[in-house]
């Protein structure tokens, strides 16, 4: 129970040699010390969580933790950084009204590759992982002084906040879905877990109850600009389409208009299919206006690539041998 508060299984191979070990010193010394608890588990492996959520577990079990008279603030000065780790919340706002440039990390996951990988210097880090106000779950409608929505006017820049100078986010309040509504979120990444996502989105529907008929819309984009980037134009609050009369999409024909072209070399596509010869795809891509790719749904695998600017020459590419070029003349 202890492990799983303290999130120290994931695969949970090791979980049980962990808590074996642990079990048999408990039952020789119910109050261990620390050296003790480290013997202990001598010889278990562990792969996926690493060592110090299991340690911060069972050290609960420990003489340190009987002893124990309530949190008190950390401060470590090194040659190069400064560490503040406040535990309450006082402190912690007089330290951002102060020091308004300083990095504030929970979980370290994204100043700390920077420092380490990519030589960022920050000479004060402001620690707020260890505050009780920022480490609980709770169900409820408890509210804050200030309630601001996070949407894109609160995230105001890649990295920056609406929040003021003397303020801090102590909790996100996620509302219940009503009956007929349904939020999805997709995240696409170089890897599915410890990379940052290329582009993200967030989207929640709203039908009208027992029908298709879409009465709200909200769609939110991330890495796609400098900051979070919501559809207004598509997210209209009042859609009135019904979704299964959506075949070609033409509900959505604004979302290509307001979307930015992205910050990762991705680019918007046009795509139209041919009235004359519904087989024929027209891809015509934003970066390259000149450029139209005549695509066949009876023959996916071949390409044609037209210039707008000498339609006589058509270049005929294979998907599946992409190295492989004909260029004919009509």
């Amino acid at each position: 129970e202890r492990l799983a508060k303290v999130h120290g299984s994931q695969f949970g191979f090791c979980t049980p040699g962990m808590v074996m070990s642990m079990y048999t010193l408990l039952r020789n010394n119910p109050q261990p010390s620390m050296e003790e608890i480290r013997e202990a588990l001598g010889g278990n492996l562990c792969r996926c969580t690493g060592y110090r959520p299991i340690i911060d577990a069972f050290k609960t079990f420990s003489q340190l933790m009987a002893k124990r008279d309530g949190a008190k603030a950390l401060h470590f000065q090194g040659q190069r950084v400064e560490l503040v780790a406040p535990v309450h919340l006082h402190p912690l706002l007089q330290l951002k009204a102060q020091y308004p440039n300083a990095p504030k990390v929970v979980g370290n996951t994204t100043i700390g590759p920077q420092m380490l990988l990519k030589g960022v210097q920050h000479p004060l880090v402001i620690c707020a992982g260890r505050m009780p106000h920022l480490r609980t779950l709770s169900w409820g409608s408890d509210g804050g002084t200030r309630d601001v929505p996070l949407n894109d006017e609160f995230f105001t820049n890649l990295g920056k906040t609406a929040l003021t100078s003397d303020e801090i986010l102590l909790w996100v309040h996620i509302p219940y879905c009503q009956p007929w509504q349904f939020v999805r979120a997709y995240r696409q990444a170089q890897r599915r877990e410890f990379a940052f996502s290329i582009v993200n989105a967030g989207m929640k529907v709203s039908f009208r109850a027992g029908s298709h008929e879409v009465q709200s819309l909200n769609v939110f984009y991330g890495g796609v600009s400098r900051s979070l980037v919501r559809a207004k134009h598509t997210s209209r609050q009042d859609v009135s389409v019904n979704l299964v009369a959506l075949e070609d999409l033409s509900a959505l024909k604004t979302f290509r208009n307001e979307m930015p072209q992205g910050q990762q070399s991705f680019q918007v596509q046009h795509l139209q299919r041919s009235r004359s010869d519904p087989d024929q795809i027209q891809i015509r891509s934003r970066s390259d206006p000149d450029q139209i790719q005549i695509r066949s749904r009876s023959d996916p695998d071949q390409i044609q690539i037209r210039s707008r600017s000498d339609p006589d020459q058509i270049q005929i590419r294979s998907r599946s041998d992409p190295d492989q070029i004909q260029i004919r003349s009509i």
